[in-house]
């Protein structure tokens, strides 16, 4: 995935991973995130939200049986 430069600069490196992440396996828990992105559950869930406010993401459905969506705000996926 590719972030413009406008993007970049809103995103930290965990926040990028966890797009990139999600991007793979939109039905990823935030347990798997924690341990691909090497930060505890708590940085997950703030990063999330970050995520979220700035829409860069949403959550389709409940927790246990919905997925995540990446919203393509300025992202360029190849």
């Amino acid at each position: 995935m590719l972030f413009t430069q406008k993007d970049t600069v809103k995103l930290s490196v965990n926040q990028k991973k966890i797009l990139s992440l999600v991007i793979e396996d939109p039905v990823i828990a935030a347990e798997a995130l924690s341990q691909q992105v090497g930060i505890n559950i708590r940085n997950i869930k703030n990063n999330i939200a970050v995520l979220k406010d700035k829409g860069f993401l949403k959550r389709i459905c409940p927790d246990k049986s919905g997925h995540w969506e990446v919203i393509e705000k300025g992202l360029k996926i190849p």
